[in-house]
């Protein structure tokens, strides 16, 4: 019998605009499209290779937090030619500016 619960971590996403976002060695803007403690989406000129461990600093209304992701996807926007990438945290965000992790989330 199902308890209802996958066992996952679930973390609210925030809308990116009141963030900003370097990540050290790559060229072009950045702009973070939604956030988590867990992980973060970001449009970029420049396009992120899957797998890489990058260096990423986020500035929003709690501050500079400067943390390491791994790239877990990235797609050129045909419409645009942007490239849309999502990131894993190597640790989790500890940001006052965002929501808390749910543990055991109820699966869908």
């Amino acid at each position: 019998m199902s308890s209802g619960l996958s066992g996952r971590r679930s973390a609210r996403r925030v809308p990116g605009e009141s963030f900003v976002a370097e990540i050290e060695g790559i060229d072009g803007s950045v702009s973070i499209i939604n956030l988590s403690r867990m992980g973060v989406a970001l449009e970029s000129e420049t396009p992120l290779e899957t797998g890489r461990r990058l260096t990423i600093a986020i500035t929003g209304p709690a501050g500079l937090e400067i943390v390491d992701f791994y790239v877990v996807r990235c797609e050129r926007r045909e419409s645009d030619g942007t490239y849309l990438s999502a990131g894993l945290f190597v640790e989790k965000l500890r940001r006052l500016d965002l929501p808390k992790v749910i543990h055991g989330a109820i699966s869908s």
